[in-house]
C-alpha cells in the first residue's frame, strides 16, 4: 500500500462517507480540520495548513504528516503537482459527481446555513459560475497530470453507488464486511439542523 493517500476532488462529493471507509480500514486519516498540538482548542483547516508550510518552505502537511496517511477535503484539485513532488509514490483520490449536481450540493450547502439555529448574519455565497470553472478546471488537470498514470489514480463517485470495490481494489486491501458509510447526505443534514432547532423534537 502506498506511504500517503491525497483526496484532490470535490467537497460535497462523499469526502466524509470516505474519511469513515479509512478509518474502517485502519488508514490514519483527517478530514478538513486538524488539532495541532501546539495550539489551543481550536481546530486548523488543511487547507490552511498546508499554505502555511508551502509558503515557509515545508512540506504541505509538515507537522502532522508522521501521524495521518490520508489527507481529505482540503481543496486538493489545486495542489496535485505540489503533492506529487513532496510526496512520490502516493494515492490520489478524485472525489467527484456529475458538475450539474455537485452545483446544486452546494447551493442547497450554502443555504442550510441559514436554517441553522446559531445562523451569525455571515454571508451565504452562491457561484455556481465560478464552481463551475473550479470543476473543469479540476477535471482537466486530473486528467493531464494522471494521462500516463492510471494506477496511481481513483476517480469515486461515492454519489452514485461507488463503494468498497473499487476503494479496496485500488488500494490493495481487503473488502471489509462492514457497509460502505454514507454520511452528510442532504436528507442526514436536514435531520440534523431540524435536531439542533428543536432537540425534542423526534427524529
Amino acid at each position: 500500500m502506498s506511504d500517503y493517500i491525497f483526496n484532490i476532488g470535490m467537497n460535497k462529493a462523499g469526502t466524509s462517507s470516505l474519511s469513515r471507509a479509512f478509518k474502517i480500514l485502519g488508514i490514519p486519516s483527517v478530514h478538513f480540520k486538524v488539532q495541532l498540538e501546539d495550539q489551543d482548542a481550536r481546530q486548523t483547516r488543511l487547507v490552511h495548513l498546508l499554505k502555511n508550510n508551502l509558503k515557509n518552505g515545508r512540506r504541505a502537511f509538515a507537522g502532522i504528516d508522521e501521524t495521518y496517511r490520508a489527507f481529505l477535503d482540503f481543496s486538493g484539485g489545486h495542489y496535485i503537482r505540489v503533492l506529487d513532488e513532496q510526496y512520490p509514490g502516493s494515492k490520489f483520490i478524485l472525489t467527484y459527481r456529475e458538475k450539474d449536481a455537485w452545483i446544486q450540493s452546494r447551493i442547497k450547502h450554502e443555504l442550510r446555513k441559514i436554517e441553522r439555529p446559531d445562523y451569525d448574519g455571515s454571508r451565504v455565497i452562491i457561484a455556481p459560475n465560478e464552481w463551475g470553472a473550479y470543476y473543469d478546471e479540476v477535471m482537466e488537470t486530473v486528467e493531464t497530470h494522471f494521462k500516463d498514470r492510471p494506477d496511481d489514480l481513483l476517480r469515486l463517485n461515492i454519489p452514485e453507488g461507488d463503494a468498497w470495490d473499487p476503494l479496496c481494489n485500488f488500494l490493495g486491501v481487503p473488502v471489509p464486511e462492514k457497509p460502505f458509510p454514507q454520511l452528510n447526505t442532504a436528507k442526514a443534514k436536514s435531520q440534523q439542523i431540524r435536531k439542533e432547532a428543536d432537540p425534542q423534537r423526534p427524529d
